[in-house]
């Protein structure tokens, strides 16, 4: 798989789907939540919805980092042992 701007989600699908939730800010073209109690209502119960997303993320920026240098994304996965890396950050 290629990284590039066709592999990336478009923003309008990202509203189309998620339009109750998020909106995205016309200036600076950040999405956020619409409202702040949405946002507070998450982060309290944040372990019990998304109890992965450290993980999720630190593969995504790993991934990011090693496709910009030319290394194959295999490395990412033969690495493996992500949820000691991100215990150590």
């Amino acid at each position: 798989m290629e990284l590039g701007y066709e592999n990336l989600i478009q923003p309008r699908l990202i509203i189309e789907y998620c339009s109750s939730v998020v909106v995205i800010d016309q200036e600076s073209s950040i999405v956020r939540l619409v409202h702040h109690t949405l946002q507070d209502f998450l982060q309290a119960r944040r372990q019990n919805l998304f109890p992965t997303t450290d993980t999720h993320i630190a593969t995504t920026c790993l991934t990011y980092l090693c496709f910009r240098d030319g290394v194959s994304s295999q490395l990412v996965r033969e690495v493996g042992r992500l949820e000691d890396g991100q215990r150590e950050w």
